[in-house]
């Protein structure tokens, strides 16, 4: 069963309104970790993450570039999100890599699930924090139409896009094989035979193709 709540249009701006921050760990680029507060709604644009260092400090403004993930425990520590940066984008006929957006800027994606070598994430505009019968979760706010996944390897800076609008999940991922299983000969064949109902198909495909790299 999912966790996260997808919402769109008239739910968007109570969840806005209610911006707290979250104690969180946030694990930098270059090793350092923090113990930190960090503001939500999390957006997925702009150029700095919020934080403070305590209750009572004054907000300070942190690089995102800097950040490889944060990590957020809710209710007494029972249920535990992470949200992996990267730069967004998809690999295009001759096998670049496209940025999508601001080139240079590394946005906030949920990670769903995680293997040794692929992390599978979830897109959206904002991150929030929703309360119900003394529970909290996270909830991903979307534009209508805009709800997809992104592949990624650990520690990478770079968010592939696999449902770029105008583009066949298929061919999303035949472009970018080179880089997510590039010992994987079978894959092509692997991607004719499957179709892409739900995200269970794409889970199934990666852990057969896992074993190549």
């Amino acid at each position: 069963m999912r966790n996260i709540l997808l919402l769109i249009g008239f739910l968007i701006i109570p969840i806005l309104a209610s911006a707290k921050y979250y104690k969180s760990t946030v694990i930098y680029r270059s090793g350092e970790t923090s113990e930190v507060l960090v503001k939500f709604p999390l957006s997925t644009t702009g150029k700095n993450l919020i934080i403070k260092k305590s209750e009572k400090d004054h907000s300070e403004r942190i690089d995102r570039n800097k950040i490889l993930f944060i990590k957020l425990q809710l209710n007494d520590a029972s249920n535990t999100y992470y949200f992996i940066t990267g730069q967004i984008g998809y690999f295009r006929k001759n096998e670049e890599f496209q940025r999508l957006g601001l080139a240079k800027r590394q946005s906030f994606s949920l990670l769903k699930k995680a293997y040794d070598e692929i992390l599978v994430s979830e897109a959206g505009i904002k991150y929030a924090i929703k309360g119900r019968k003394g529970k909290e979760k996270v909830v991903i706010i979307f534009e209508q139409g805009m709800y997809g996944l992104y592949l990624s390897k650990p520690n990478d800076s770079i968010l592939v896009s696999i449902n770029t609008p105008g583009f066949k999940t298929r061919t999303m991922l035949k472009r970018a094989q080179k880089y997510l299983f590039p010992n994987c000969s079978s894959l092509e064949n692997d991607l004719k035979n499957l179709r892409f109902k739900n995200d269970k198909d794409l889970y199934e495909l990666l852990e057969k193709n896992l074993n190549c790299n």
